[in-house]
């Protein structure tokens, strides 16, 4: 006498036996460029001036306007800080690195706030170069740079004075 179960099992067994595998093939990612230390951070640095320079001529109410190259049709004038910084592409691959960083921190603001995204972009450009000036300067067991970084932040009275001025506009 065979259970009715005894059926089902064999059919759940077949249902649930992995598929077939298939052979793909991959294509060898290209070799990467490693860089390290004052090469890295100076050329981190100059992707990241590239961008935020592009950017900061929009800055405030007199910014002025920047014209971009379309590839189909007539070129663009804009005085927006994220549509600036998207449309910037860099050749070095460790300089588009630190560009990517400027788009991104353009890109959240303007998706948090919809304005404000120059003023982001310039104000991360010199966190950025500070916090890489005391990266150079600080030993591996001694200091540690984003607590520096953290610390002078809290606590610098010209934040808080440069916040002042601009909450009182």
């Amino acid at each position: 006498m065979q259970t009715p179960l005894k059926g089902l099992n064999s059919a759940f067994k077949a249902s649930c036996r992995p598929p077939r595998t298939r052979s793909v093939a991959v294509k060898a990612s290209d070799a990467k460029e490693m860089v390290f230390d004052g090469e890295s951070r100076r050329r981190l640095q100059a992707g990241i001036n590239k961008v935020a320079n592009a950017v900061a001529v929009t800055l405030g109410p007199r910014g002025r306007n920047v014209v971009l190259e379309q590839k189909f049709g007539v070129p663009q004038v804009i005085n927006d800080g994220v549509s600036i910084a998207r449309a910037i592409d860099l050749q070095d691959p460790v300089e588009n690195a630190g560009a990517q960083l400027i788009k991104e921190v353009a890109g959240r603001t303007n998706d948090s706030a919809g304005d404000g995204t120059t003023t982001a972009s310039v104000l991360a450009r010199e966190m950025i170069h500070y916090g890489l000036q005391v990266g150079t300067f600080s030993h591996r067991d001694t200091m540690n740079p984003i607590f520096l970084f953290s610390y002078g932040l809290h606590r610098s009275p010209d934040l808080h004075l440069f916040r002042t001025h601009f909450c009182s506009m």
